[in-house]
């Protein structure tokens, strides 16, 4: 019987959301150096994934991101010239921990809709002070 409940827990475990972790660039202002930026997103398939956010100085942002649509030929042929349901991610990412301040506003282009983020496209996340962060995924 412990057998038996040791496999079904470590089978349960095993089940947990899938993570992506995603490299990026961030700057501060124009003439700013480029520095590397890491995001980890939970459920990358999910319409609504969560987003754990480290910038370059350390610090933790998080938030789940929403699905809107994206502008024509996001997501698909631009000869529908209509906007692409659900193509489109947006959210606002809290500071975490210890650590505030105004939240980090992120919206991800997503290529293929049904994929989510798992199907590639590109992000961008703006924070006070002209801080810009970018992403290819």
């Amino acid at each position: 019987m412990r057998t038996l409940s040791l496999l079904l827990v470590l089978g349960l475990a095993a089940c947990g959301p899938r993570v992506a972790t995603i490299d990026g660039a961030e700057t501060g202002a124009a003439a700013d150096i480029v520095r590397v930026t890491t995001m980890r997103v939970i459920s990358p398939a999910s319409s609504r994934p969560r987003i754990e956010l480290r910038t370059s100085d350390g610090l933790l942002y998080a938030g789940q991101l929403e699905p809107t649509d994206g502008d024509p030929g996001i997501g698909g042929p631009v000869s529908l010239g209509a906007p692409t349901r659900g193509a489109r991610l947006t959210g606002n990412l809290a500071a975490q921990g210890t650590v505030s301040g105004p939240p980090i506003a992120c919206r991800f282009d997503v290529l293929n809709p049904r994929r989510m983020i798992d199907g590639g496209g590109v992000g961008l996340c703006r924070a006070e002070g002209g801080r810009r962060l970018d992403f290819v995924f």
